[in-house]
């Protein structure tokens, strides 16, 4: 299982140690070949190395990361992460004359918080895991923490966080 940092910290960052223990454990059980949780707290509680009490009581911010139905439970990180690896495998690199162009272009100002400082980075304004491209009017500007922070999310869902 592939795990990008800068996303998972830029859709996590309100839980706690506690909460971060019990949902990566959780990410593991269900991003192992052939592996799958149940809708069972006795079992999810386990999994994430609780008590069932202690599970109760963080059950509802962790299990927010999750579709949960009677047959189980699935997570859209995993399935955009395995999305993600499926397009990086084949996708070429953005070319460097591209990259000075888009920066060059945008006066080497971050897109976002408008800084001038860099490092810079050249982002997809949407993800090419979200289905973007390459293309100019879909690349700006960003610096490193802005991009980071941005990761594979829409620039919507990205704000409102």
């Amino acid at each position: 299982m592939q795990l990008y940092v800068a996303d998972y910290l830029g859709d996590t960052r309100h839980l706690t140690t506690e909460q971060h223990g019990a949902y990566l454990l959780l990410l593991m059980t269900l991003g192992h070949p052939g592996g799958s949780l149940p809708n069972d707290d006795k079992k999810l509680a386990r999994i994430a190395g609780c008590s069932p009490s202690r599970w109760g009581k963080i059950r509802e911010d962790v299990l927010a990361f999750f579709t949960v139905t009677d047959d189980g439970l699935t997570s859209k990180h995993i399935e955009r992460w395995d999305i993600e690896t499926r397009r990086r495998e084949n996708r070429p690199p953005l070319p460097a004359i591209t990259r000075a162009f888009v920066l060059e272009r945008d006066g080497y100002r971050c897109a976002y918080c408008q800084t001038t400082d860099g490092p810079f980075e050249v982002d997809h304004i949407l993800a090419v895991a979200l289905g973007g491209s390459n293309a100019l009017e879909n690349l700006t500007c960003a610096c490193k923490p802005c991009n980071r922070s941005k990761g594979a999310k829409r620039l919507s869902d990205w704000v409102a966080a």
